[in-house]
């Protein structure tokens, strides 16, 4: 791409990871390379599999099989620990698109500074389209991106006990 942008999606309802994926095989439909990264999530989902079918490079960053509000103390301390090599090594390939999934969680739970996800936008190396995702965005954010969506949940299947459904919302 002869200029990347910043895009963010953010907000509370359903859909930020679907979002960036669905820009991720637009993306690969070109040609493109991809790598996504996702933080803080622990289940199997049905887009790694997508991913692998589409030569999409995906690295899920937690060896927990728990989401991080489950997990015990030590459990979070190895999520950090993976979560701060991973973003170290996020530009050592020239990728025409990186998608930092869930990485606001990470400023949400302490584990990276807003300032930190700043010196990661600021440092993007000038092709490369850089996608974040997560809830409660930052405003100190605002003037680094030039997309954001915000998602907002109106109604979810939660609300009346449906549990998370396989290949719909993992």
């Amino acid at each position: 791409m002869e200029k990347g942008l910043v895009h963010i999606y953010t907000g509370d309802g359903k859909g930020k990871t679907t979002a960036s994926f669905g820009l991720a095989m637009r993306c690969a439909g070109y040609g493109k390379s991809i790598k996504i990264f996702q933080f803080l999530k622990g289940i199997p989902s049905g887009e790694v599999t997508s991913c692998n079918i589409l030569g999409i490079s995906i690295s899920r960053v937690s060896s927990s099989d728990k989401f991080y509000f489950q997990m015990n103390h030590q459990e979070k301390e190895i999520a950090k620990n993976e979560s701060i090599t991973a973003l170290k090594d996020i530009y050592k390939h020239n990728w025409d698109m990186i998608i930092l999934d869930e990485v606001l969680g990470l400023i949400e739970n302490d584990i990276i500074t807003e300032g930190y996800l700043i010196d990661i936008i600021n440092a993007k190396p000038k092709n490369t389209e850089l996608v974040i995702t997560g809830r409660n965005m930052p405003q100190s954010l605002t003037k680094y991106a030039d997309y954001i969506s915000e998602i907002k949940e109106i109604k979810h299947p939660f609300q009346n006990n449906i549990p998370a459904r396989k290949s719909i919302d993992f």
